[in-house]
């Protein structure tokens, strides 16, 4: 009786296991692992970055696309100066058509320049539609362009392993 009447000695109050939450981070990524400083027990904060997987080629690649979007960007500068040119063309042939069609109406002009200039006026304009649609194909390029640079970005955001919730290391 006198070993279990020790009040020197505090004792629990009671006695039970404590659970937790357990949550699992991974990278959504494949690659090397540069960073992932971590030991059992770290006090982790909602958003820390815990870890980085290497993103050397999607940088990279993402380099390459911004410049292939630069290269055919400098294609719509042509572009734009052939319509400038078309458009001035079809101008000066409306121009001359009004002229030959006033001559014809007197009886100066013949059918076949009546033909010729309405013609041109009808080349002018295919090629201005023809053009624009060149333009057109271009920038629904530098469109597709554009979403590979979003996917590249979202892959190396996939990289850096960001911790979801306040909690301890086990």
């Amino acid at each position: 009786i006198l070993p279990a009447c020790n009040r020197d000695e505090q004792t629990a109050d009671a006695y039970g296991n404590f659970e937790a939450t357990e949550i699992i981070v991974s990278s959504q990524a494949i690659g090397k692992i540069l960073q992932f400083n971590l030991e059992e027990g770290d006090l982790l904060k909602e958003g820390a970055v815990v870890g980085l997987i290497d993103t050397t080629d999607l940088v990279l690649n993402r380099k390459l696309l911004i410049q292939q979007k630069r290269t055919i960007g400098s294609q719509l500068q042509n572009i734009s100066s052939e319509i400038d040119v078309q458009q001035q063309q079809l101008k000066n042939n409306l121009l001359n058509q009004n002229r030959v069609a006033n001559l014809f109406r007197n009886g100066a002009a013949t059918q076949k320049q009546m033909d010729d200039i309405d013609g041109l006026v009808e080349l002018n304009q295919k090629q201005i539609s023809a053009i624009q649609s060149k333009k057109q194909s271009v920038l629904d390029q530098m469109t597709g362009i554009d979403v590979q640079i979003e996917q590249v970005n979202e892959s190396i955001k996939k990289c850096i392993l960001i911790n979801p919730v306040e909690g301890t290391v086990l």
